[in-house]
């Protein structure tokens, strides 16, 4: 817990209050790579898992694992990075540093890159359910949403078709049609922007609560 972590850390959390978990959707690497990465896969061999399970009280259950685990002198949240590891591999293709690979870094590639990556619609499964700091965002993103001064998703109903274009695109799985209109979870959305792209009817955009009318 350095000062330049613990600035870092501070820093994510004022940029998550006022404009959202924009950090996982615009800026992680480990994240997109899985994510581009899934794009070769057919989509027929791909799992849905919002299909089998609910998303959300699994990546809040496991948020809470991660805060607990380290008072009993195990620190998961850091042999599992997918972040750390993605570090690892970087250095290792650019400056040519050695890695080597313990077994958790082993299961955390294989759920990362394999499971949770290539194998997952939208290639984000493990930022859904294994990353603590997209929950620790979200968490927040979910109070601070309500306020009307933060940036958030907007779904304007009266122009949604409830078309599933958004749906089908979204890599978090976020985005579900009920009541033939799209409604956007706000506990595992990362403003990515791709439903924004996807949506023939313009009908959902970025911006503040007090532009929602």
């Amino acid at each position: 817990m350095s000062l330049p972590f613990i600035a870092c850390i501070v820093i994510l959390l004022i940029v998550t209050l006022f404009f959202g978990p924009v950090f996982c959707g615009r800026l992680c690497p480990a994240g997109a790579f899985t994510e581009y990465l899934s794009k070769v896969i057919p989509s027929r061999l791909q799992i849905s898992w919002r299909t089998y399970t609910e998303i959300v009280p699994f990546r809040y259950g496991m948020l809470a694992g991660f805060v607990i685990l380290p008072f009993f002198d195990s620190l998961l949240a850091c042999a599992y990075c997918n972040f750390f590891l993605f570090d690892l591999f970087v250095n290792y293709f650019v400056f040519g540093y050695f890695i080597s690979l313990s077994s958790s870094m082993i299961l955390t590639l294989f759920l990362w890159a394999g499971l949770f990556g290539i194998f997952t619609k939208g290639g984000r499964g493990f930022c859904n359910f294994l990353c603590p700091v997209g929950a620790v965002q979200n968490l927040l993103y979910s109070f601070s949403s309500r306020l009307p001064f933060v940036y958030r998703l907007i779904i304007e109903r009266q122009k949604c078709i409830g078309c599933k274009s958004c749906s089908l695109a979204c890599p978090m799985e976020a985005m579900v049609i009920e009541e033939r209109k799209a409604v956007n979870c706000v506990h595992n959305c990362i403003l990515c922007g791709v439903c924004i792209s996807k949506c023939p009817e313009k009908a959902i955009r970025y911006g503040r609560k007090d532009d929602e009318e």
